[in-house]
């Protein structure tokens, strides 16, 4: 376009130019003057602007965002005879916070954490761009930008069954000695076979949530028992491939929606790499002053018994294993599973395996079972 042209006519040209304009110039504290603006029109696009114009179109884009309510407001700020944005879609540490979330993600390759941030970026002015340059470094971050594609597409997919009510299949795979991936093998019954097995290489199961826990995705599956109750299974999503929509619907999805939304809540507050197994109440001991060590694990509203000057009794919901005993004996010398016995009993015969590894002579190879 030649400078000079006559496009003051062009309204729609002259709006998106305007907008587009203010809202990489101009911030809740950074202004944009009306001749450097007309003045830019004119140098770099030949559309040519007079104060009329401006202002009607001023007041055509404060009321198109107000009908679409999109909180953006563009005002004239007396003081410095310039425009601001009052109301910006963003301020800059919520920015900040989403591209501290997506730097800080071990399952986001380097180079797409980068160009996600570019993205954001793109959200605030010039002036906040320069706040956003950040990097985190992340230990283990994913590497393989072909294997992170494969990832989100996986997520992508179990996303739409679970909204679609699909059932879904896939490969689930487990580092062995050597560090190869080893795929497990699954057996179902099978009416079309005369024996009723079959046995393959995919997984098939009822996906009902996908839930972000500890820098990992988790995939919940499950679905209604013969207790009429919800059963759920959890995979971590790193750990599967080659997710695929089945044409099959997912089984007791309506008793599930009508019963068992409470049931859920529960498997997601407790998802982690251990499946089928259920969360219950254990009571622990601890001193007063490790209350901190309690909360930050199982946050501030687990309850608190006060028991006497030294000690008090924490009551929470986990799910019993190897992965609670670790990190309880990782803690504390004070910290003790108070109740209830059957879980103290595990506990204890959990530390006797441990101290039977050494009570074997390790060069005898019959000890090894």
């Amino acid at each position: 376009m030649k400078k000079g042209s006559k496009q003051a006519n062009i309204k729609p040209l002259r709006l998106l130019l305007l907008k587009d304009y203010i809202l990489n110039n101009a911030d809740e504290k950074h202004g944009v003057k009306i001749n450097d603006m007309i003045n830019y029109f004119i140098d770099k696009y030949g559309v040519e602007f007079n104060i009329r114009t401006f202002y009607r179109d001023i007041d055509t884009l404060n009321e198109f965002e107000k009908k679409k309510k999109s909180g953006i407001e563009i005002k004239y700020d007396g003081r410095d005879r310039d425009y601001k944005i009052s109301k910006p879609n963003f301020k800059a540490f919520e920015l900040q916070l989403l591209i501290d979330s997506i730097q800080s993600s071990k399952f986001i390759t380097e180079r797409r954490a980068a160009m996600l941030t570019n993205k954001l970026k793109k959200l605030t002015s010039k002036h906040g761009q320069k706040s956003l340059d950040r990097r985190v470094y992340v230990p283990e971050r994913v590497r393989n930008a072909d294997e992170n594609a494969q990832l989100f597409k996986d997520i992508e997919t179990i996303h739409r069954c679970i909204e679609t009510g699909k059932q879904i299949s896939f490969k689930r795979w487990e580092y062995n000695s050597k560090k190869e991936k080893a795929y497990i093998e699954y057996t179902y019954f099978n009416k079309e076979k005369e024996n009723n097995i079959n046995t393959t290489g995919r997984a098939y199961a009822n996906p009902l949530a996908l839930v972000w826990k500890d820098n990992q995705y988790y995939l919940i599956t499950g679905g209604i028992g013969s207790d009429e109750k919800l059963m759920t299974v959890n995979f971590r999503v790193d750990r599967i491939e080659d997710v695929q929509e089945t044409e099959f619907d997912v089984r007791g999805r309506a008793e599930f929606d009508k019963q068992n939304k409470a049931a859920l809540k529960d498997a997601i507050s407790n998802v982690s790499m251990i499946g089928g197994k259920l969360p219950q109440k254990v009571t622990l001991r601890f001193r007063h002053s490790d209350v901190d060590i309690p909360i930050n694990r199982f946050g501030i509203d687990i309850p608190i018994i006060q028991v006497d000057q030294r000690y008090i009794h924490v009551i929470v919901d986990v799910v019993v294993g190897a992965e609670f005993f670790g990190w309880l004996f990782s803690i504390d010398i004070f910290a003790k599973i108070v109740s209830p016995a059957e879980v103290v009993e595990e506990y204890q015969k959990h530390l006797q395996r441990g101290l039977d590894l050494y009570e074997y002579d390790h060069t005898d190879p019959q000890m090894y079972f």
